[in-house]
Formats: structure tokens, sequence, C-alpha cells
């Protein structure tokens, strides 16, 4: 199951990841605002930075990518919980050995 709110529309309740897209930027020199600007908060009730997100938010705020004077009051969707099967759960692992395999954990670390 998805853990941590993963019953709230994405769109609307968003929770930061640092995908291995964001990543890779983060390690080719992208800066954090250049990161976080490519967020929908027009769209967003709540946004959650985690990891090293949070630091970047007063950054973003004053670069002007934060409209704090919209508000969205509509209900969001509740969605259903979303079961994680053996056959994704399967993929995502071979994936990822793929990338070892690639030695990218090489570069970027294990836990990249």
């Amino acid at each position: 199951m998805r853990f941590g709110g993963g019953h709230l529309d994405p769109e609307r309740w968003h929770c930061w990841r640092r995908s291995q897209l964001k990543r890779i930027s983060l390690k080719l020199g992208t800066s954090g605002v250049a990161i976080l600007r490519a967020e929908k908060f027009k769209r967003m009730k709540c946004f959650h930075a985690g990891g090293e997100a949070k630091w970047w938010l007063s950054d973003v705020q004053r670069a002007g990518f934060l409209d704090l004077s919209s508000e969205l009051l509509e209900p969001s969707p509740i969605r259903r919980p979303v079961e994680l099967t053996r056959w994704r759960f399967e993929a995502e692992q071979k994936a990822k050995d793929l990338l070892r395999r690639m030695g990218y954990y090489n570069l970027f670390g294990q836990f990249a």
C-alpha cells in the first residue's frame, strides 16, 4: 500500500520526492530553486517539502514562484489505497538492478 497520504489527491496534496531525475539534476549543478520552480504550486493545497527541499522554500518564495494569494477551498477527491502488487515490486527491483549493473550507484551512491 502507499503510505503517507497516498489516499489524497497528489495534485492538491503534494509530497516532494527526490526522484532520480532530480538527483541527477542536483549532481549536474541545478539549483534547488530551479528544481522547485517546476512544481505546480498554484494547484496545491499543501506542499510537503521533504529532504533538502525544505531549505529551498524561502529562496523560491523570494524568487516569486509561490503564489500565497490563491486559495483552493473546494474539496479534493479521496483516492482508494493503491496496492503494491508483486509484479510492480519485482519490476521496480529489476529497474534498480539494471541501474546497479550500469554503474549508477557507483556514480551517485547506494541511496541516490
